[in-house]
């Protein structure tokens, strides 16, 4: 049994939800966790990194393993897994515990995402590949709008314990609304059949526009260490954003309303960039990075709450739409091989994190917080320049009656 295309991206969209919320669970909870387990503020950020480390290097190894699988019970069996990790996360009696748990969870995470944008890139016309992955990353933002808000609020009102719990429970949930909604197929059936089954019939595999075989690796791997510069930058700050807002007076409710913030301007950042983003992929990606480089610059002259809202949103709002940039690039130049080139923009991406956790726990404790947003700033720089240098690595955008756009 499948849904329809609208209904499987929105399955899709809610497991992002899901893997996201779990991912950032660490940065809502950081003090709480830091209390219960008895460790640093450094140490407890460090769940994150470990995290990003093994979903970084069971990325490409899994979707190996998986690539003749059927994609969508591969998807559903790193939900069920992630929901057997939280609960056991919500039991570990240490810190040793919960390390070795959150690298567990990390498992399944490369794999499915890697696989979400490709299905997502399949159930939709040629040419509105980037709107696909809009929409899934929508719950991406979600995560962030809602379940790291929610599981923040609940750590902080009920233990770190029950949100992570919560977090298993909407894993669940969503597992069981792939399995009813989304389409089953493998990802070599795709590449050799064109087509992808759904209730309807069969819908027509979009070949991404532009896309040349012979360089098309050369610009995901440029994607890709585009995408560690990038998210290693985010991340210095990001991971330890809860002490920053505590150096300004938020904590506990502020704290959550603040996260809240910044995932609800992602929304509309993610929502923006997809309407926009096949048409214009590179004019999207310099609005992105230039409202990233604004925001982190916003957040390190804050002075108070107010003047740390607006950063943070702009921040948000602009940062949140990057991923989506960036997987759709992938998605464009890969040609046939989208799954692997999927697969290696997550590992990029969780080297990004886990880099950039690890770096910044190293210039919190040596320069303090302050000093986090500017590493951010520089990173996003450096993209702006890079992608105004050399526009082809985000391929060619679909052409019009009108030409093509830039």
């Amino acid at each position: 049994m499948s849904g329809t295309p609208t209904q499987a991206l929105a399955a899709l969209a809610i497991a992002l939800f899901a893997f996201l919320t779990a991912e950032m669970y660490p940065v809502g909870a950081l003090t709480q966790l830091a209390d219960d387990l008895r460790v640093t503020d450094t140490q407890a950020g460090q769940l994150l990194t470990v995290y990003a480390v093994v979903a970084g290097v069971t990325a490409l190894p899994v979707a190996a393993l998986t690539r003749h699988r059927d994609m969508r019970a591969v998807i559903v069996g790193c939900l069920l897994l992630l929901t057997v990790s939280q609960a056991a996360l919500a039991a570990s009696p240490a810190y040793g515990a919960a390390l070795v748990v959150r690298g567990v969870a990390a498992i399944g995470h490369g794999v499915l995402w890697a696989g979400v944008p490709v299905l997502a890139a399949r159930l939709v016309p040629p040419g509105r590949q980037g709107y696909a992955v809009g929409i899934v990353f929508l719950g991406s933002s979600a995560g962030l709008v809602l379940g790291t808000p929610l599981a923040t609020l609940l750590s902080v009102g009920l233990g770190w314990r029950v949100g992570a719990l919560l977090v298993g429970f909407v894993a669940l949930v969503a597992a069981v609304l792939v399995h009813r909604l989304v389409p089953s197929v493998g990802p070599s059936v795709i590449r050799q059949s064109g087509e992808l089954p759904s209730a309807a019939g069969t819908l027509p595999v979009s070949t991404p526009p532009g896309a040349r075989p012979a360089n098309g690796a050369r610009r995901v791997v440029a994607l890709c260490a585009l995408t560690v510069v990038l998210t290693g930058g985010h991340y210095v700050a990001f991971t330890y954003l809860a002490v920053l807002a505590a150096d300004l007076g938020v904590v506990g409710p502020g704290w959550v309303v603040l996260l809240a913030a910044y995932g609800l301007a992602g929304m509309g950042g993610v929502a923006l960039a997809g309407r926009y983003l096949d048409a214009r992929p590179v004019s999207v990606a310099l609005a992105s990075l230039g409202l990233v480089a604004a925001g982190t610059v916003a957040v390190r002259l804050s002075t108070g709450a107010v003047a740390l809202t607006v950063g943070i949103v702009v921040w948000g709002a602009a940062f949140t739409a990057v991923p989506v940039v960036l997987q759709a690039g992938v998605l464009r130049v890969a040609g046939a091989d989208a799954l692997r080139a999927s697969a290696a923009y997550v590992v990029a991406f969780q080297i990004g994190i886990s880099g950039g956790a690890w770096v910044g726990g190293l210039l919190l404790t040596r320069l303090g917080a302050g000093a986090l947003p500017l590493v951010t700033t520089a990173a996003a720089l450096v993209s702006v320049v890079v992608v105004g240098a050399f526009p082809v690595v985000l391929g060619r955008p679909r052409r019009s009656r009108r030409g093509v756009s830039a």
